[in-house]
């Protein structure tokens, strides 16, 4: 199993979504995306720099939902991209298609409280 470091953007996949969730001690962030799309392409810097700020404060990772349909349509993906927040393990916010760093920054700081 790949050891997550929180200050990096994580590519989630089936097998590792539920057990980062769950086993997540801070805020994280799931943008749901793919390869194809322009604007989840124009979000992975947003998110790296992202990640970078918060240093290990909050998880930030993606999940490609081409080649992870079970996790897409268990949480009813259907535009992209998607942004899933969660707090101990609980899914807290669902946000859809491409959002400012700012509002993305404000989200998870307001869980990190």
């Amino acid at each position: 199993m790949k050891t997550i470091e929180l200050n990096e953007l994580n590519e989630l996949n089936e097998l590792t979504f539920e057990q980062t969730i769950e086993n997540a001690s801070s805020p994280v962030l799931i943008d749901f995306g793919a390869d194809w799309c322009p604007p989840c392409r124009a979000m992975e810097p947003l998110l790296d720099t992202l990640a970078h700020e918060l240093n290990g404060s909050a998880l930030i990772a993606s999940v490609d939902v081409d080649t992870n349909p079970v996790v897409t349509a268990k949480f009813g993906i259907r535009n992209l991209p998607t942004f899933i927040l969660y707090k101990n393990g609980i899914m807290t916010e669902k946000i859809v298609g491409a959002q400012p760093i700012n509002l993305l920054r404000q989200k998870l700081s307001q869980l990190m409280v």
